[in-house]
């Protein structure tokens, strides 16, 4: 993704061969990831907590959906390791992926130290996303 950025806002090429050969070693990475939070959930014996309807169980299959399952079917397609566009989408998805994680734990240390006082959880992804949205404007700028 910051290589997509960096390269149109440089107006450089370059070798998609390199960005589809890493997209081959990211997706493997991806799904061992996967496998390291299976294990983790039966080893703390949380399998149960999977099938609740929660808030944080919501988040949780919402990171496995962008940060593990999208991501590793759509990486071990063709067209999209060797499309720039879509490459670039695929890699927006595993970054909204892995904000979803920061924004959970935030969430339930914010709701542990003040109770519902401070339960608003928008405001943590307004702030994740402006950020993310400021560096995308500093790349973005010629």
């Amino acid at each position: 993704m910051a290589i997509y950025l960096c390269v149109r806002s440089l107006n450089a090429r370059v070798d998609m061969n390199i960005l589809s050969d890493i997209s081959r070693v990211i997706a493997p990475l991806l799904a061992i990831y996967g496998v390291f939070r299976a294990v983790d959930l039966i080893n703390r014996d949380a399998t149960p907590y999977l099938w609740m309807w929660r808030e944080e169980t919501g988040l949780f299959w919402l990171e496995i959906a962008l940060l593990v399952v999208g991501p590793v079917v759509l990486l071990n397609l063709e067209k999209v390791r060797i499309t720039p566009l879509y490459l670039y989408w695929t890699c927006a998805m595993i970054v909204a992926g892995f904000v979803t994680k920061p924004a959970e734990r935030l969430r339930h240390r914010i709701a542990g130290q003040f109770g519902d006082l401070l339960h608003t959880k928008w405001t943590e992804f307004a702030a994740t996303l402006a950020t993310i949205a400021a560096a995308v404007v500093a790349f973005a700028m010629p």
